[in-house]
Formats: structure tokens, sequence, C-alpha cells
């Protein structure tokens, strides 16, 4: 992309002591369709494992910040989404293998949707596997049957599925609570 050219996508990837798997990430993101319409900003909260140092070094054109102190994972996607210049912003951990489509279909998902102010990619664990991340809004019950709760481990399968709050896989762009 032009130095002077609006990015379409913001990506912020907040690292601490993460090189090792960072390497990876940026490994399949420059594989990615719509790379050249990104901006990549790489914040770094205090590494001692010379992060800092290799980030610009792996991505050439990286916003690299390094903070002087760890101030904790929100305060530095803050920090990354106050130097944004893209249309959307895509917070990225440093251990997430992205897709050759993701970026495509993640900006397609929030084209169609118009309206959704926060769009989350289905997201697989290393073997392939669903990994869980939409949950229904909280409620006691849900809460206390909840996946891991001491209350579904003791009951097992004698609970009520339908009030979960974890959400089972869901393949096609879904309105979640």
């Amino acid at each position: 992309m032009a130095p002077d050219a609006r990015p379409h996508i913001s990506i912020i990837i907040v690292t601490h002591n993460s090189l090792t798997s960072l390497r990876g990430c940026l490994a399949t993101l420059a594989r990615a369709e719509a790379i050249d319409t990104c901006e990549l900003i790489l914040v770094d909260n205090a590494s001692s494992d010379c992060t800092p140092d290799d980030l610009a070094r792996l991505w050439s054109g990286a916003r690299v910040v390094s903070l002087p102190e760890n101030t904790g994972f929100a305060s530095a996607c803050n920090t990354g989404a106050d130097l944004a210049r893209g249309d959307y912003l895509l917070f990225l951990n440093p251990d997430v293998q992205v897709d050759s489509d993701a970026l495509t279909k993640l900006v397609a998902a929030a084209d169609a949707t118009g309206d959704g102010g926060l769009i989350s990619a289905r997201l697989r664990n290393p073997d392939g596997t669903f990994h869980a991340t939409s949950r229904n809004f909280p409620t006691l019950g849900n809460l206390l049957f909840s996946r891991g709760s001491i209350l579904s481990q003791f009951l097992g399968s004698r609970i009520d599925k339908r009030g979960k709050y974890t959400l089972p896989d869901i393949r096609e762009i879904t309105e979640v609570p």
C-alpha cells in the first residue's frame, strides 16, 4: 500500500514476549487476500524477548509502538486504535493463524450487516476443531450451568441445553446477543 493511501483495515496486534507465535501470525497475514489494503500496527507491552527489535524487521512498513511498561491488553489495544487510519479495526492476537480469505470475508460480513458494532470470525483450534467464542447474554441460569461450572460438571447431561451460555458452532453470519 502506498504510504499516503488510506488503509481499508488497520490490523492491531498487541504483543508481550510473544515473538515466536507472532512470526507464525505474520507469515499467514502476508499470504492473506487484501493484505495490500491494510496497515499493521504492532503495540509491544514491554517485552523482554527482543520483540520490538524484531517486529520492524519481520514486517517492513509496520508501525511499531514499544511501551515502556506493560499497560495491559485493553490499554495497548486503545493505543493501537488511536494510531489507526483504516475504515475497519482488526484486533488480532499474536498466536492467531489467519486463513488466506479471512480479511476479505470479515470485510464482506461487516459491509453486509451495515450496523454491526463488532464482527467476530469463526475460530478453530490448531487441530481444526471449533473454538467457541460466541455467547448468549448472561443470565443467572446460563452462568450457573455454563460449560466449566461446578453445577454443569456435577449434573452433566441432565442439564437443559437450550439456555446455554456458550453458543454452538455457527457457520453463517448470525447476530448474537
